[in-house]
């Protein structure tokens, strides 16, 4: 048996093992990276170790002894208990903990170490000043004091619009101790805005999402710059309006035509097209009905129409809003059945022929009223029997159903101020790349009007023949020079407004005596069938302040004052404007300005009058989007006659 002498020297000579290791990782901690396992491992060993040849040496001197997971103590030959020993070495280290350091944690000493127990990595105080503590990690992290960065600029969008997707680039925010590396949107109010990515790197943009929002709402979020030492700044709150649809901005990519409320998509039996809601897609605003035809969806807006005589207005100054604002007017299209609706589906083309149903397609040839060129007596679904007259065009639109109506003349008005408000636009921005028609004079779009099936002031828009004389076929012309037909001078919009075919509209009249009249607001177009177009009940009186002699002159007369930018609807003045005419006999010359486009005004008095718009392929400069001939009769037929299709909702939005 050993003696108690022998005992304490093998207890020693384990105890030297102990040290021995501990010296061995003691300081190594310093470097702790690759070398945190072995020391882990190193010490398990040992403590495996010294338990298995205690317990041999106890079993050896049949010593009973206690164990409290660090410290060990024997029984001695007297029955007594012996001192505790540590086999745990004491720690070099003056913090342990889970977390790391904090710059408050103000240690005594300078070079305080602390152990990190979760991810081993050691720091060093090279800075233990009050509350401002400067730690070096092993792993090279490093905390120090920092100053936050400041809050993002605001300049987010005040309105989004149902269905689409907007990217936006957050930015402003500084850092006075280092850089601005991310910003971060959260706390989004409303499921109807969602962003793709929460935080994204500065300089990135996030994606924001508005989805299928029923009625106009505002939404809240906050935005948060962060620096390179992962601190936030307070952020900002931002609020936007989520709206069911846009116009859009004058001189920008998209304006002219929105994305469509899902009701309207509904109710009209419609399919969104590919694109629809992305504002530089060909296809944005455009959508199909059952037989394919195309249609652009452009939502309610409000113009303003004042004068200026300086270039590039020359007289009228076009601006649009969304919203109503003083001195902005309501265009009378978007009032149908007493009501003020969301926006109206107007034919992309000029009115083709797919077997008995009059459509909506590229690269047709369009139907005319009379029997001479693709005539529309042909036309006989839904139960139709179209004339081929003027008036004949109440019945053929309506061989898609009954829901459509033929285009008004506000319709036609409405669409040349959009022209005019984005080419002012795209002029004051010194940006014309997204109007195509911007590059050659006159500025508006351009069609198939010179006799030769191309535009007179622009070569390069040429046409295909349809086949008959020098008509072209609807949206004849190649990719690269579509948008210069469109509208707004992108693919996305309405095209064939100039020339190729006179189009007839509806919304205005003379009586069987010759006085003006302007459809009420309580009337629906889609009811307005050849026989109630000419119902005179159905409309308002209209006073002309324009000399009538039956002859032909064209719009503008210098820098004169064209129209009166009357907002009250009820006036004669309201009234006026939105039929396209001017509001004097000054507004008018021999042959007219390019300001108009030469377009040209038949400013005849006829009665039961009905006016067609735009121009033919033979009409050269006095052929564009305002053209208004008032020399015509609804018995009137003629080959170079057609029109096209509109949807206008019954209910307000």
């Amino acid at each position: 048996m050993l003696t108690t002498e022998e005992l304490n020297l093998a207890i020693e000579e384990l105890l030297n093992k102990a040290r021995d290791v501990f010296n061995k990782y003691d300081g190594a901690f310093a470097a702790i990276g690759n070398q945190s396992s072995a020391a882990v491992q190193g010490l398990n060993a040992l403590q495996y170790e010294l338990m298995s040849e205690l317990q041999e040496l106890a079993n050896g001197v049949g010593l009973e002894h206690e164990w409290n997971g660090t410290s060990v103590r024997f029984k001695q030959n007297d029955g007594t208990w012996g001192q505790w020993v540590n086999l745990q070495a004491a720690s070099s280290f003056d913090y342990e903990e889970t977390t790391n350091p904090g710059i408050d944690v103000n240690p005594t000493n300078l070079h305080a170490k602390w152990l990190n127990l979760t991810t081993a990595e050691l720091f060093i105080c090279t800075d233990n000043t009050a509350g401002s503590n400067l730690w070096t990690g092993s792993n090279g992290t490093t905390i120090q004091p920092n100053q936050l960065p400041s809050n993002p600029t605001n300049t987010f969008p005040a309105t989004l619009y149902n269905n689409q997707t907007y990217s936006h680039t957050f930015s402003g925010s500084t850092d006075a101790d280092g850089t601005v590396t991310h910003y971060i949107v959260d706390q989004i109010s409303s499921a109807n805005l969602t962003v793709a990515t929460a935080e994204v790197a500065a300089g990135s943009a996030h994606v924001f999402t508005v989805g299928s929002v029923t009625t106009d709402e505002t939404v809240t979020f906050r935005v948060r710059a962060k620096d390179n030492y992962g601190s936030y700044s307070a952020g900002i709150t931002v609020t936007a309006q989520l709206k069911l649809s846009s116009i859009g901005v004058p001189g920008g990519v998209g304006f002219g035509v929105g994305v469509a409320p899902d009701t309207l998509v509904t109710a009209f039996g419609l399919t969104p097209m590919t694109g629809y809601n992305d504002p530089t897609h060909a296809n944005f605003g455009n959508y199909t009905d059952a037989s394919g035809s195309v249609m652009v969806y452009i939502p309610k807006h409000y113009v303003k129409l004042s004068v200026n005589t300086a270039a590039p207005y020359n007289g009228l100054q076009v601006d649009i809003s969304d919203s109503a604002q003083a001195g902005y007017s309501l265009p009378r299209c978007f009032v149908n059945n007493g009501v003020e609706v969301a926006g109206i589906f107007v034919d992309k083309y000029l009115g083709g022929k797919e077997g008995t149903v009059m459509v909506s397609k590229r690269n047709l040839d369009p139907v005319s009223t009379n029997s001479a060129h693709n005539p529309i007596t042909a036309l006989t679904a839904n139960s139709q029997a179209p004339a081929a007259t003027y008036e004949g065009m109440y019945a053929a639109v309506k061989t898609r159903g009954a829901n459509y109506s033929l285009t008004t003349i506000f319709t036609y008005t409405m669409l040349a101020n959009l022209a005019d408000a984005h080419y002012q636009a795209c002029y004051r921005n010194n940006n014309f790349a997204p109007c195509a028609w911007a590059d050659i004079e006159p500025y508006q779009p351009k069609g198939c009007n010179n006799n030769a099936l191309k535009d007179v002031n622009d070569a390069n828009v040429v046409y295909a023949t349809s086949g008959y004389s020098n008509c072209g076929l609807t949206g004849g012309v190649t990719d690269a020079v579509f948008a210069k037909i469109a509208h707004n001078g992108q693919k996305c919009g309405v095209v064939d407004l100039n020339g190729n075919m006179w189009e007839v509209a509806a919304g205005y009249i003379t009586s069987a005596a010759g006085a003006h009249l302007v459809l009420k607001e309580s009337i629906d177009v889609k009811n307005l069938t050849a026989a109630v177009a000419y119902t005179t009940t159905n409309y308002d009186a209209l006073t002309m302040p324009l000399t009538l002699s039956n002859t032909q002159v064209g719009f503008g007369d210098g820098t004169n004052q064209f129209f009166s930018g009357d907002t009250v609807r009820t006036n004669n003045a309201y009234r006026l404007d939105n039929l396209g005419l001017p509001l004097n006999d000054n507004a008018v010359s021999t042959s007219g300005t390019n300001r108009f486009g030469q377009d040209g005004f038949w400013r005849y008095q006829v009665n039961e009058m009905c006016p067609i718009v735009g121009g033919d392929w033979s009409s050269s400069g006095l052929s564009g989007v305002r053209t208004r001939v008032l020399s015509s009769v609804r018995s009137h037929s003629d080959y170079s006659v057609g029109g096209r299709a509109c949807l206008v909702p019954s209910v307000a939005g």
